[in-house]
């Protein structure tokens, strides 16, 4: 099963009309654990991902790839929430695999997410992660192209 978050539940519509308070209801019968987006529940990310990638047709490898980036991202910024991260993570991914590259307003639409203020956390993290590299003599990401390769 596919998680979802509470304000993505409510913007499905039938037949019958769920408001937000009966939607609660349900859920609190239910003894369902459903996180709210308001929540910044972090390691709830990790079990958006596949879903996420799925919506964006990325292959298990670009998924690999944003996964492994999550948690670093969780470490390093504490200001943004957890679907932030996960666009960021994805982004990320979809960068070093040039194939199977999306646009910041393609990762921001079926994420959830603004797309100006993904486009700055992106940069500030990206920033970040350069002078992180350069900080410790790096070799421009060299190191991870030769685990690609293998």
């Amino acid at each position: 099963m596919n998680p979802r978050f509470y304000d993505e539940m409510c913007r499905y519509k039938s037949d019958v009309e769920i408001t937000p308070e009966y939607l609660k209801l349900i859920v609190n019968e239910l003894k369902a654990q459903v996180p709210t987006a308001s929540v910044r529940v972090r390691p709830a990310a990790e079990n958006f991902l596949p879903r996420m990638c799925g919506e964006l047709a990325l292959t298990h490898k670009v998924q690999a790839k944003a996964a492994k980036f999550l948690p670093g991202l969780q470490k390093q910024e504490t200001s943004a929430d957890s679907r932030m991260l996960l666009a960021v993570s994805i982004m990320m991914a979809t960068v070093e695999t040039p194939l199977e590259s999306r646009t910041p307003a393609e990762v921001a639409e079926v994420v959830g997410v603004d797309l100006i203020y993904l486009s700055k956390v992106y940069e500030k993290l990206v920033a970040q992660k350069s002078k992180m590299e350069k900080a410790k003599g790096g070799n421009g990401g060299d190191a991870d192209s030769k685990d690609d390769a293998d």
